[in-house]
């Protein structure tokens, strides 16, 4: 790997202060808000990617198209304060403070009133390797204190410290519980909670598969530290202080965009089973498994056909689905929901079934093959919120 070690301070531009590194790397620091800061590298040949789907302002989704990495509109943007001298450039804002070290070139992070919360490694923090792209960022770490969350859905204990994991979306199926990784999404977001109580979230907005290792690694001329290794594409990273982890929460949902409201029954309790799907009777068996949930007096809002194994045919649904058939899940149990997992369907296919009853909803693949505007259909969350 290539190492990024010496800095100059071009000076300061609107919202950010730019340094030039080695072999023609850039590196900029965005002030977005007082305890949202920005740290974007660009390579000597331009950004791998220029557009992002991930980040939004003021509520507004992302276009379609993506957003121009480079724009920060829609930020607040506020003032701050900045101090340099020969080997320091300091950032100030009333959050934080932005500690860097033009060589070996490295970025310190505290709050407000000085106290220290986040570093990087003082030895070689950014690395390339220019035959593949590959991007590394290494940070300290506390191996008795810190604690780290996130990742997206992942294996094991909640606090991560000490494992190496991938953001990587692959079909998982039949994973272990404890030790599997990747699993489902690629979610390269990373809480930290540091041994005073400061917690902050750390978002590399990248569509490449990344490394972070979080403790597994150890090298004797390093000290104790953890990185996140990107399989070519941009490091691009924000950092954001809580101070506490809700507010962390909070303010990534900001970032990103905060989850669609659901209709009601989506938190209820769903079921699904390729057991009784795959099975030779399956209508029988589910129609029984309606009985027994009534029974049992199990209040159940959704039966999930979710699996893109089950060999659930279309006509099946349309039986099951139809109120005129005294079988079917909408004639047995009017208030229940059927979500059909529709990656492999025609637009034809989708349109028979998706008539057969208002109580079907399909996931995002239905969106993408029904040949109407998804957004205004009601099969989708602006009709079903009351169901």
């Amino acid at each position: 790997m290539q190492r990024l070690q010496s800095a100059s301070f071009i000076g300061r531009a609107e919202s950010r202060a730019q340094f030039s590194l080695e072999d023609g790397w850039q590196c900029s620091i965005h002030v977005l808000r007082d305890d949202l800061v920005r740290v974007l590298f660009t390579p000597p040949g331009g950004l791998r990617e220029p557009r992002t789907w991930a980040i939004v302002t003021q509520g507004a989704d992302v276009p379609w198209t993506g957003r121009d990495r480079l724009d920060v509109g829609g930020f607040p943007c506020p003032k701050f304060s900045l101090a340099s001298t020969d080997t320091r450039v300091t950032i100030v804002t009333k959050a934080v403070i932005v500690d860097v070290r033009l060589s070996p070139f490295g970025i310190a992070w505290s709050l407000a009133d000085g106290t220290p919360f986040a570093s990087d490694r003082e030895t070689n923090a950014y690395q390339w390797r220019s035959a593949t792209g590959t991007v590394r960022h290494y940070m300290t770490r506390n191996r008795d204190g810190d604690r780290y969350f996130g990742l997206g859905d992942k294996t094991g204990p909640l606090d991560l410290h000490g494992r190496r994991l991938r953001t990587l979306a692959v079909d998982a199926l039949g994973y272990d519980a404890k030790t599997s990784d990747p699993l489902y999404k690629h979610w390269p977001y990373l809480i930290v909670r540091d041994p005073g109580g400061v917690a902050y979230g750390l978002y590399y907005d990248t569509l490449a598969s990344a490394t972070f290792d979080l403790g597994c690694e150890h090298d004797n001329y390093h000290g104790f530290y953890r990185y996140c290794e990107i399989e070519d594409g941009d490091l691009d990273y924000y950092l954001f202080v809580g101070p506490a982890i809700p507010d962390v929460v909070r303010k990534f949902a900001e970032l990103t965009g905060p989850m669609a409201f659901g209709p009601r029954w989506s938190l209820g309790y769903a079921n699904t089973a390729m057991s009784l799907t795959d099975a030779p009777d399956a209508q029988a068996k589910l129609s029984r498994f309606i009985d027994d949930v009534a029974r049992h007096d199990v209040p159940i809002s959704a039966f999930h056909f979710g699996s893109g194994y089950s060999s659930l045919a279309f006509g099946f649904v349309e039986y099951v689905a139809d109120n005129s058939v005294p079988g079917g899940i909408n004639h047995k149990c009017s208030e229940m929901t059927v979500c059909l997992s529709t990656a492999n369907a025609s637009a034809s296919a989708c349109a028979r079934f998706a008539s057969a009853s208002r109580r079907i909803v399909s996931t995002v693949a239905m969106r993408r093959t029904l040949p109407c505007n998804w957004r205004s259909s009601p099969l989708f969350w602006s009709t079903m919120s009351s169901a």
